[in-house]
């Protein structure tokens, strides 16, 4: 039988992102796509229900009511509401199912295959994961850049997202794949244990490879937008908070930085497709819009943070990166960031450099600290400082003594595959990690 997907997302105030989100998936064969909005003040419903006029495949639906039963009584939204899209999707015969937030865009590498391509008939067969690509921050790209715009530079991340067979065998979706009693699982093509994310040591392995299909995962965007993507929270899996602590920062991570660089007229394919999609629905003033209440929520973010400093020290880690002359206006110095390398892990010890930059004036010492692959971590270490005139010649701004032999601890001693080297200035709550194994594989 051939597969049949359904598309199925959880939206909150994305109506800046729905047409395009929309329209890329349809392009890439997913069969229907159903949003459910919660939560949101700006006009989604509206435009889905002109797309649906256009693309009667294409449904939204106010999801609120669920919303707030699900936070009244503890249960996960997002798991509820996957779950009721799920039975729906298998009620109206369709085969498979994705989960996918509108900041997530299924991609294949050549931009023509269609998700189906990649959906064995084999009933055994019942999850295909596909790595995260994280797109990498820009702070020169404008506001509301299509993410496909060339060029498309990602990093390959642990976690992967999925698409699933709508069968007896699962028994609940998540937020990145399905957990199923039985059946098989593959990453793309290839055989894979399963779960939402694959090993550091598996990782690295792979993280310098264009993977056939990947899901792009849009997080950072603009600065702009990235600040007020901070705003959004997470109570729709069961958090409590009013804004998003826990992201990276808008800085990149270890990962070798990738490069998608399709065929010219695989492009202009899908360009010319997109125009097309848009002057059908005619959505464009719903969605500029909605482009205004983001510009009016990032500015909201940033004048709150300017008010009130101990917001500024919740969200210190997530506003890593970002270049902000309200926030340097506000608190000189508040973006001070650890610059740093790892040259050489042995048993006994790590090596590399690091300093603090960002900040006015004088150089802040740093401490370091070990987690291992259990996320425990190791903090009151033996570190040495080493001269590093090499380094300063290249980075002015380094201080001579910014080497550093970091000694591992007993418990440690040759079990750094999964260990990640941690390094933030003295006081700070928040600590920046790399991974060991980047290190030790390289050859």
């Amino acid at each position: 039988m051939a597969a049949r997907v359904k598309l199925c997302a959880i939206a909150r105030n994305e109506g800046a992102y729905l047409a395009d989100w929309v329209f890329h998936h349809l392009h890439f064969g997913f069969d229907a796509v159903e949003v459910m909005v919660n939560a949101t003040e700006d006009p989604s419903l509206e435009l889905l229900e002109r797309i649906g006029s256009a693309y009667p495949q294409v449904s939204g639906r106010s999801a609120d009511e669920l919303r707030e039963e699900s936070i009244a009584k503890g249960w996960i939204f997002q798991h509820r509401a996957y779950a009721r899209a799920a039975r729906r999707a298998r009620r109206q015969g369709f085969t498979h199912a994705a989960f996918l937030d509108l900041d997530e865009y299924w991609t294949p590498r050549d931009l023509r295959s269609a998700v189906t391509g990649f959906l064995p008939e084999d009933p055994v067969v019942n999850v295909v994961s596909f790595p995260w690509g994280m797109d990498v921050p820009d702070p020169a790209r404008a506001p509301f850049t299509l993410p496909l715009t060339p060029p498309v530079r990602f990093q390959r991340d642990s976690h992967v997202k999925s698409v699933s067979r709508l069968d007896d065998t699962v028994e609940r979706y998540g937020m990145h794949t399905a957990r199923t009693s039985s059946g098989t699982a593959l990453l793309v093509r290839d055989p894979f244990p399963g779960g939402d994310r694959v090993s550091d040591d598996e990782l690295v392995a792979s993280w310098g490879e264009l993977p056939e299909a990947f899901v792009l995962h849009a997080t950072n965007r603009s600065q702009r937008e990235y600040v007020a993507s901070l705003a959004k929270g997470r109570r729709q899996i069961g958090g409590t908070a009013e804004y998003n602590v826990d992201r990276f920062g808008y800085l990149p991570t270890e990962a070798p930085v990738l490069t998608l660089v399709p065929e010219e007229s695989a492009l202009r394919a899908y360009d010319e497709a997109r125009r097309a999609f848009l002057t059908e629905v005619d959505v464009d003033d719903l969605t500029e819009r909605s482009q205004g209440l983001v510009a009016d929520r990032a500015d909201g973010v940033v004048a709150r943070l300017v008010e009130d400093r101990s917001l500024l020290e919740l969200l210190r880690g997530p506003l890593r990166g970002v270049r902000e002359p309200a926030l340097d206006a506000a608190y000189p110095g508040w973006d001070d960031r650890v610059v740093w390398w790892v040259d050489s892990v042995s048993e006994a010890s790590v090596t590399g450099w690091a300093y603090l930059a960002g900040g006015p004036g004088e150089h802040r010492e740093l401490e370091f600290g070990l987690r291992d692959a259990d996320h425990r971590e190791w903090t009151d270490l033996a570190v040495t400082r080493v001269a590093r005139p090499e380094v300063v010649a290249e980075r002015p701004g380094a201080p001579l003594d910014c080497g550093f032999e970091v000694r591992v601890p007993d418990a440690l001693e040759g079990d750094l595959a999964g260990a990640q080297l941690l390094a933030r200035p003295v006081g700070s709550a928040t600590w920046e990690a790399t991974r060991l194994s980047r290190v030790l594989s390289a050859p």
